[in-house]
């Protein structure tokens, strides 16, 4: 009877371990999942993020300028107000990407890994290392797709906007 209990024993722990090793493969299949899609989209956010900018900051513009004609002054501030919804949900994607990575690399360290057999444990300190480089969408690596990168982007046209208008 003793045999039996270690043979089940046995078996739940090389099952333990295969489920396991199916969770780092598909953990590193989906980091280069991620390494695709930030290498194929990096471009195009950029462009994106730079008309966006460009934007935000003439029609703020032309917005002031023609205060005296509300239905363009309106327009403007409509199209002002969509070109920064649009760089909301630019940023918006890459934001959620970030806040899976930390929730994902304390998930990992509040597990109980100290449990686990020795195969397992070795397994939890490699994702824990490659968990702490957080995955982050970028604009052509120059600017990081994020909530904080969002107001930054925000204020930098604003100013954009006052050194135009105190030209003018």
């Amino acid at each position: 009877m003793n045999s039996n209990l270690i043979s089940k024993d046995a078996f739940s722990e090389n099952s333990s371990y295969e489920k396991f090793r199916t969770c780092v493969i598909m953990h590193n299949e989906v980091i280069e999942f991620y390494n695709i899609l930030n290498e194929n989209c990096q471009y195009s956010y950029l462009i994106q993020v730079g008309l966006n900018m460009l934007g935000m900051s003439t029609t703020a513009v032309q917005t002031v300028i023609n205060l005296n004609r509300p239905d363009v002054a309106i327009r403007s501030a409509v199209f002002f107000g969509a070109n920064q919804f649009h760089l909301f949900l630019l940023s918006l994607p890459g934001q959620v990407l970030l806040d899976h990575c930390a929730n994902f690399a304390n998930a990992i360290y509040g597990s109980m890994w100290y449990g686990t057999s020795l195969e397992i444990q070795k397994m939890f300190y490699m994702m824990q290392i490659r968990s702490k480089k957080l995955c982050a969408l970028t604009a052509g690596g120059l600017y990081d797709m994020n909530i904080e990168n969002f107001g930054i982007t925000f204020k930098t046209c604003m100013s954009y906007f006052t050194m135009i208008m105190s030209l003018k």
